[in-house]
């Protein structure tokens, strides 16, 4: 398993740009987000939403889009909100630029080796295995 944070920003922004990182809750087989995610980022190519916006988002509601979802068939109601794909892809532009993936990196890189281990840092997985249970494997064994 390799933590997201030891990623290049190229590979940050592939693994940031999959459904699956979008929204890792269980959906059914036939919702996928990557053609979204992938036609957004094809018109957005690496720049950001700002310049495509011809009003500003926050000045609406309804931006996102809200859901709720039901966890166990009775009272367990919960609220979701997906993030705009445009503001999403323009979020991961900024994040996965060279320069600021650097400094993002290096600023993490400083708060390893002390007193408090991050054992729910991100990670990707390195075979077949999907990143949820990468994330929980690596979770397991790090606190174990």
């Amino acid at each position: 398993m390799k933590k997201i944070i030891d990623l290049s920003n190229e590979e940050a922004k592939t693994y940031f740009l999959k459904g699956s990182s979008y929204f890792n809750n269980d959906v059914p087989n036939y919702i996928s987000f990557e053609p979204i995610l992938t036609d957004v980022a094809t018109v957005l190519s690496d720049k950001n939403f700002a310049a495509f916006k011809s009003s500003n988002p926050k000045d609406f509601s309804g931006v996102n889009y809200s859901f709720l979802a039901n966890k166990d068939g009775k009272f367990a109601w919960r609220p979701f909100e997906l993030i705009h794909p445009a503001i999403y892809v323009s979020l991961v532009n900024v994040i996965c630029d060279s320069n600021n993936w650097v400094n993002i990196q290096k600023r993490l890189s400083e708060f390893e080796g002390g007193a408090v281990e991050c054992c729910s840092a991100p990670v990707i997985s390195v075979d077949n295995q999907k990143d949820v249970e990468a994330q929980i494997k690596s979770w397991w064994q790090n606190v174990e």
